[in-house]
């Protein structure tokens, strides 16, 4: 409905039409018909722009209200109706008035300053990367707020037809037990297309209306009247290990040195697809693996390596070229953000990396495996004595999700992993006779970890 009232230029009585048919066809007075009860849902004083950009090289031609010309001719030489937008535009709401809404909320309320100890972390803003960012600015006499942002594919339909893209954040100086809670997570961007979008031209008017509230911050007025100037810095990313290598452009988790972390090889491993690499710790001559730790500055210059590389035609697959400089494919958008570092200011994916990653995978090891190397030597004697302990356990109602029997280990999603991991794996596993005490000691260090 929103995105059609923009993209038709709907007048508010047809808008109102519509939803009175809908209220008919639902049998009740489910949707408010009023247009200044739909005014003030939808057109709060937030700006949104509209963003064209070409469907043949994803490149951002511009917001739609700067487009003066009915059709524009991409650098591509694709030609582009800017009067007939179907799946070629994408919507953003301004940062800074997203900001100023939320502090002119009578509950809306930052945290108060405090100390950092060494050795101590009670929340992210107690990590080293805050601490050598952000505090000297706020020695500086400087108001500031850091964002944490996120943006992933959300599937509308149950068959490929496309995908939505939200791109949101939350203030980090809100208390951590109200940061997240559903209206303190701003939506700032919105795609939907039927292909992955491309971050460079998503991102843009992130980034730039980022560089603009660094240097010149943002002015908010506050529910008591008072005029505050905030500089405002995006220094953490939380995505899954799906969209970071299209954010910040590198191979992806089973491609050549796809770690972000550090500059590991991955190498190919008997039993698993021979297109997935995997991250060992000794290679096929049984010798220890060592590899160097990424920093911001190597990344970036892997970066302008390869962009110098594609540009003279040597950054592609195939013979007498390479793919990738170190895993990165080029200049990530995401380099011009203020203070925004490339290594360690994307969160670790702890759900597909830790659980539905090692956690699934040690599941399936110790289950699952051929007879011939199990850690389990007779999994389904032992299975049945596994199921009898879990099943036993009665855990706290606070936990809310009871222990489930092994049968089902396959359709196990990520809370159900965690709480097997931290809670059932360890009492379950321990003592059994024909379970190694190699792999239970790995477990117990991956639990304790």
């Amino acid at each position: 409905m929103i995105f059609h009232l923009f993209l038709h230029h709907m007048t508010y009585a047809l808008v109102e039409d519509i939803l009175e048919f809908v209220n008919v066809l639902l049998g009740s007075k489910v949707l408010k018909t009023s247009e200044y009860i739909f005014r003030g849902l939808f057109e709060p004083k937030i700006r949104l722009h509209t963003h064209i950009y070409c469907p043949k090289c994803d490149l951002n031609i511009g917001e739609q209200m700067d487009v003066e010309k009915p059709i524009v001719k991409c650098v591509c030489g694709h030609d582009i109706q800017t009067n007939k937008l179907t799946d070629i535009f994408f919507v953003t709401l301004s940062i800074s008035d997203l900001l100023a809404y939320q502090f002119k909320k009578p509950d809306f309320k930052l945290m108060e300053p405090r100390e950092r100890y060494p050795g101590k972390y009670e929340d992210v803003m107690d990590g080293e990367l805050y601490s050598g960012l952000i505090r000297p600015e706020v020695r500086r006499g400087k108001n500031v707020l850091t964002l944490l942002w996120n943006t992933n594919g959300a599937k509308v339909f149950r068959s490929p037809k496309g995908s939505m893209w939200p791109l949101q954040f939350v203030i980090r100086e809100i208390d951590p037990t109200l940061r997240f809670r559903d209206d303190n997570v701003l939506l700032c961007g919105l795609y939907f297309g039927k292909k992955t979008p491309n971050m460079t031209c998503l991102l843009k008017p992130f980034q730039e209306e980022l560089v603009v509230l660094a240097d010149k911050g943002v002015e908010v007025v506050t529910s008591s009247g008072d005029h505050r100037l905030y500089h405002v810095y995006a220094t953490t990313c939380s995505v899954d290990s799906g969209a970071k290598p299209k954010i910040i452009r590198q191979k992806a988790h089973n491609g050549k040195f796809a770690c972000g972390y550090g500059l590991h090889p991955n190498l190919r491993v008997p039993g698993f697809r021979p297109c997935d690499l995997q991250f060992v710790v000794r290679n096929e001559e049984n010798e220890p693996i060592t590899c160097e730790t990424r920093s911001h500055d190597s990344v970036i210059k892997d970066m302008l390596e390869a962009d110098r590389l594609e540009s003279e035609g040597n950054l592609k697959v195939g013979k007498n070229t390479q793919d990738h400089v170190n895993g990165l494919l080029g200049v990530s958008i995401c380099a011009g953000i203020p203070k925004f570092n490339l290594v360690w200011g994307v969160a670790i994916d702890y759900l597909h990396t830790v659980l539905l990653g090692v956690m699934a995978g040690l599941i399936k090891l110790s289950f699952d495996t051929p007879s011939s190397n199990p850690a389990i030597h007779d999994p389904k004697d032992e299975i049945k004595r596994i199921n009898k302990r879990l099943l036993s356990i009665k855990p706290p109602q606070a936990m809310a999700t009871p222990s489930k029997s092994l049968d089902t280990r396959s359709d196990r999603k990520g809370k159900q992993l965690r709480l097997f991991g931290l809670y059932y794996a360890l009492p379950c596993l321990k003592g059994l006779r024909k379970f190694s005490e190699r792999h239970y000691e790995h477990l117990r260090k991956f639990v304790i970890a």
